[in-house]
């Protein structure tokens, strides 16, 4: 037997920011009940509890999501976040959640201009104040991230509903 096989599931969205990952961890959540953990702003009502100004640098920021992922997966058997995949530490923050979690890989593929564009859309209040120049930056690291996959999900377009539950489905049942 695969001794990954009892373990509970973290289902990870990679993606550049404005690729709709939010979006996309919402139908997840309401689709199939796997709890969505908005990262981003995690990290905002921290950095508002404890009185910090600007961004919690990303180092200290992985174990506040690896606490709230093990907070959920207490009570639940899966969970799913968002990620840009950016970070220098990802590999040592996945390599963590491994070893005690089965993960999958969702990479959201989504055109650098078109998320600018919805970035400009969308409410900023969950969003983590950065420049343009910084997001810029961000965005150009994560299209950059090489995983190996469980999923791929064009997004390049309008999101259909049902298509994302259907592609989702197929990682959710095994």
């Amino acid at each position: 037997m695969n001794p990954t096989t009892n373990k509970k599931k973290i289902y990870i969205l990679f993606g550049p920011k404005g690729s709709a990952k939010s979006y996309i961890g919402t139908i997840i959540e309401k689709h199939f009940g796997v709890n969505f953990l908005k990262v981003e702003k995690l990290i905002i009502d921290y950095c508002h509890k404890h009185k910090i100004n600007g961004y919690v640098l990303e180092k200290h920021g992985f174990p506040l999501e690896e606490k709230a992922l093990d907070d959920i997966l207490l009570k639940e058997n899966s969970v799913c976040f968002e990620a840009t995949g950016s970070s220098i530490y990802l590999n040592e923050h996945l390599e963590r959640l491994r070893s005690k979690y089965k993960l999958y890989l969702i990479k959201i593929h989504c055109p650098l201009e078109l998320c600018y564009y919805r970035i400009a859309q969308r409410d900023q209040s969950e969003q983590i104040p950065v420049s343009d120049d910084q997001v810029r930056a961000i965005n150009e690291k994560a299209s950059r991230v090489v995983l190996d996959w469980d999923l791929e999900i064009d997004n390049s377009g309008p999101a259909l509903i049902q298509d994302i539950i259907s592609q989702f489905k197929g990682i959710w049942q095994s």
